[in-house]
């Protein structure tokens, strides 16, 4: 078993829960109340919540331990490292006859009294002691009566969204502004839909999409992402673009308890503590640049010499090339030249002046401004290899001087291998890579909501995703999920413009620069 301070510094980091309250539609003030005293640890008041473990005499705030950690947001408890927490369901609690639990003790129905004390002083209805991993609970009688009036309903409360015939499904879709990709997103994602629900739905719910365009205005799409949500009811997001917005969006779906599965992002929130309730399909452009640089030090730099980072003057292109410095340090290169391009008009001349030594660029504006500056410089100017996110090329067609065929890399999530025609090589070939993305976000959400089963809750929903293991959508690199990863898909696919044709062209993967290294070492 943990010891009580492991467990202590697990809670405080957020990795055993991330839960918030909401404001439960059906629920009264007390019961509200009790319900973020049982999913925090907190009181509405403000009044201190305090407890400790066993014998420890040390007091912890209640926010270390709220409820809802071991015994699941819905009281059946959570099984976790050999110790089984108590169904703290109403129902279960006050049964009238002796029960046996899983650990062979005895007890009697409990009543609102006995759960106070068992609460409180840890002792169960048969006055034997509880187990010394149950915390021992400080908090005024208001708040024991407020979260006893939510352990009453506790377990009978259905998410948002669920009906016995139907699930509504949201999702927020590319701006208007993007109108071919928002079109081709909500096509998709309606046909496909659709086809479930011929099918039978998913345990006989029928899949209700609900859809939101994507506010154009910064100041306002918090707000309106919120109305979303509550006015229809959304029980999970399926393939809903956040792109660039991931840092003030994410903590929205935190704050609303919304699972969002497959979400168009190019920031996604990796770092610790992680975001319980997102899930994305790859790791977004840091992840593409994270690769171009391992990429660069095997390629370009095992002899040393400096890279260069070209980038904008905005926040987005700053944290890009933070990332690519910070990557470049821990693989031991030299580090980069840092050259920002502002708003005003630069010459291929300027540009490629200012990194004339560089033997690698990563350049970190759009692709079709290299295109610019390549044409302007003309071949006698660029000693360099160039290496850009290929989510920096949306849209362009990849074509550059030929004098640059073999040094313009782009990095790119990896591509579903042995593709057949079962499986759905057509399909993709005639879907858009917006398409293909949305597609295999919505077919993860189905998945996991047929593994979770019938008695669904968001819940439920989180911890089977958290267990998604090598799902293969056909679309792209089979997805894995775990507690501490919610990037579905890692692999990294470096591309290579070669050829006069300039068409994309595989290179070797990061991992198979690593196995060839390995085998070229053995010989």
């Amino acid at each position: 078993m943990r010891s009580v301070y492991a467990i202590c510094i697990l809670c405080l980091l957020g990795l055993c829960a991330g839960l918030r309250a909401t404001n439960t539609p059906g629920l009264d003030k007390a019961q509200l109340r009790g319900k973020q005293i049982y999913l925090q640890g907190t009181s509405a008041s403000g009044s201190p919540i305090t407890a400790n473990l066993g014998e420890d005499p040390n007091r912890v705030p209640g926010a270390a331990f709220p409820c809802a950690n071991c015994h699941g947001r819905n009281g059946q408890g959570k099984p976790e490292g050999g110790t089984v927490p108590s169904d703290i369901r109403w129902t279960s609690l006050a049964k009238p006859y002796e029960l046996t639990l899983s650990s062979g003790r005895k007890r009697g129905p409990y009543t609102e009294h006995l759960v106070k004390r068992a609460i409180t002083l840890g002792f169960d209805s048969s006055n034997n002691a509880l187990s010394a991993a149950m915390p021992r609970f400080q908090m005024s009688q208001s708040d024991l009566v407020d979260l006893l009036a939510y352990m009453k309903i506790l377990g009978s409360e259905a998410d948002p969204g669920v009906a016995d015939d139907q699930l509504r499904i949201g999702v927020i879709l590319p701006p208007r502004r993007l109108a071919k990709m928002h079109d081709a997103v909500e096509s998709v994602l309606k046909t496909y839909f659709e086809q479930v629900n011929r099918q039978g739905g998913i345990f006989g719910r029928r899949l209700e999409m609900r859809s939101l365009d994507y506010p154009e205005f910064a100041e306002e799409r918090g707000r309106k992402i919120r109305d979303f949500l509550a006015a229809e009811n959304i029980f999970a997001l399926a393939s809903s673009f956040m792109a660039g917005d991931e840092a003030a969006l994410a903590p929205i779906f935190q704050e609303t308890e919304t699972p969002v599965v497959g979400a168009f992002a190019l920031f996604p929130q990796m770092a610790a503590p992680l975001n319980p309730f997102v899930f994305y399909l790859d790791e977004g452009m840091i992840g593409q640049v994270k690769a171009l640089a391992g990429f660069a030090a095997k390629r370009f730099h095992q002899a040393g010499g400096q890279p260069a980072i070209i980038y904008a003057d905005n926040p987005s292109s700053r944290q890009l090339a933070d990332a690519v410095e910070q990557e470049c340090k821990q693989l031991g290169m030299a580090a980069p030249l840092r050259v920002m391009i502002s708003g005003e008009s630069k010459t291929g001349d300027h540009v490629l002046r200012q990194i004339a030594q560089a033997r690698s660029i990563f350049w970190l504006l759009p692709y079709s401004a290299l295109r610019t500056v390549l044409q302007q410089a003309g071949e006698s100017a660029v000693h360099a290899s160039f290496l850009i996110p290929s989510a920096l090329a949306q849209n362009d067609t990849v074509a550059a001087p030929s004098f640059m065929n073999g040094r313009i890399f782009m990095a790119s999530p990896a591509l579903p291998l042995g593709l057949s025609e079962n499986l759905g090589a057509a399909e993709f070939r005639n879907l858009s890579a917006e398409q293909r993305a949305a597609l295999a976000g919505a077919r993860t959400l189905v998945e996991a909501l047929k593994r979770t089963g019938r008695e669904l809750s968001r819940e439920a929903l989180i911890e089977t995703l958290e267990h998604l293991s090598s799902f293969d959508t056909g679309l792209a690199p089979p997805l894995s999920y775990s507690p501490n990863q919610r990037a579905g898909n890692t692999a990294i696919q470096i591309m290579g413009l070669k050829n006069g044709a300039m068409t994309l062209e595989q290179v070797e993967t990061l991992e198979q620069m690593d196995q060839r290294e390995k085998v070229e070492k053995q010989n």
